[in-house]
């Protein structure tokens, strides 16, 4: 989930230097929707042709991207419990 990346970056140094295909997907969602800014870099494209970012460098979490986190945290979503991975009950 793109707001579990969001939390991540809080406690990053920008700017960063992301390269895994996933991490570029879920900051290019997060740049889309306007809670970081991003710059997205792609190799040349052959004939014209789309070639998808393969590196993108975040450069800061915008005051909306903020908001979203504290929304976020306060709502329970930063807990094991509400991204459904409490840890397993032990047999007593």
């Amino acid at each position: 989930m793109p707001l579990f990346c969001l939390m991540r970056l809080q406690h990053a140094r920008f700017p960063l230097r992301l390269e895994r295909p996933e991490d570029v997907r879920r900051i290019s969602v997060l740049a889309a929707t306007g809670l970081v800014e991003a710059e997205f870099v792609a190799p040349a494209a052959l004939r014209g042709a789309y070639v998808a970012p393969q590196v993108v460098v975040v450069t800061r979490i915008t005051e909306h991207g903020l908001q979203e986190l504290k929304q976020f945290v306060a709502q329970g979503g930063g807990t094991r419990k509400a991204r459904g991975t409490a840890p397993p009950q032990g047999n007593a």
